[in-house]
């Protein structure tokens, strides 16, 4: 009986340790960079006052839009190439050569469902948050 305790209580270890090693580099608050678009929309995104975006488990605060209070869901964020984002997101945005690096992924955040907002990440400190207009906006 002791022995299974045992070798419930590591396997409940594990799995704990597992979960927080597998979190995505890109589940964090982003500060928002470099703003590229027309004239009008980069001034629409400033007057916005909108600085970051904010990525957890289940929920996420983005400013641009209502954001997502629960039922977060990123699933649908892997790798894929540049010609695969034009496919995938649509041709409004100009994807940045950066997302060609191997370990780039790029996805539609989705809340309760619904595709709310497209992201690419590169690695921990260079990610990109594509709005309308075509507007492209820099994450650091």
């Amino acid at each position: 009986m002791k022995a299974i305790a045992i070798l419930a209580a590591s396997v409940l270890l594990s799995a704990g340790a597992c979960s927080a090693a597998g979190k995505p580099y890109w589940l964090k608050t982003w500060s928002f960079g470099e703003i590229s678009g027309s004239k009008e929309a980069k001034a629409g995104v400033t007057q916005t006052g909108a600085t970051q975006l904010g990525l957890e488990p289940d929920r996420v605060i983005d400013p641009l839009y209502e954001g997502c209070p629960a039922g977060a869901n990123y699933d649908d964020i892997k790798h894929r190439s540049r010609a695969e984002l034009a496919r995938h997101f649509g041709t409004s945005w100009r994807f940045p050569a950066t997302l060609d690096a191997p370990a780039s992924v790029a996805g539609w955040i989705r809340c309760k469902g619904v595709n709310v907002a497209p992201v690419a990440f590169v690695n921990p400190s260079l990610g990109y948050r594509f709005f309308e207009e075509g507007i492209v906006i820099t994450l650091h």
